[in-house]
C-alpha cells in the first residue's frame, strides 16, 4: 500500500475523531451563569431553548463533517489498496499490443 495514503486515511480519521468529540462537546456542555461575572459555556443569545437549538446545529454540522472525514479515509484506504494491486505495464507488454493491433 502506497504510504501516501495511509497516511493521508489516518490524518482523515483523526479529524473525524476530533469533529465527533468537538459534537458532543456542543450538544452537552451547556453553562448559562446567572450573573455577568461568570464565563457562559455555549450560550449564544438570551433564551436557553435558542441556544439549545442553536448548540443542536452546530453539534450536527460536526457530526455531519466527522462523516465526511470517515468516509475520505476509507476511500483512500481504498484506493491506497487498489494501487497496489494494479501493475505497472512493462515496455515489452505496449509492444506486443501494438503489434496485435497493427500500429
Amino acid at each position: 500500500m502506497n504510504e501516501n495514503f495511509k497516511m493521508g486515511a489516518i490524518f482523515s480519521y483523526i479529524l473525524s475523531l476530533i469533529f465527533i468529540i468537538i459534537g458532543f462537546y456542543k450538544m452537552f456542555a451547556y453553562y448559562k451563569p446567572e450573573s455577568f461575572l461568570e464565563k457562559p459555556v455555549n450560550c449564544y443569545v438570551g433564551g436557553d431553548s435558542y441556544n439549545f437549538i442553536i448548540n443542536a446545529n452546530y453539534s450536527t454540522a460536526f457530526f455531519t463533517l466527522a462523516l465526511f472525514c470517515g468516509l475520505i479515509g476509507s476511500t483512500l484506504l481504498i484506493c491506497g489498496y487498489l494501487s497496489g494491486k494494479v501493475e505497472p505495464a512493462k515496455q515489452a507488454d505496449i509492444t506486443e499490443l501494438d503489434k496485435e493491433v497493427g500500429v
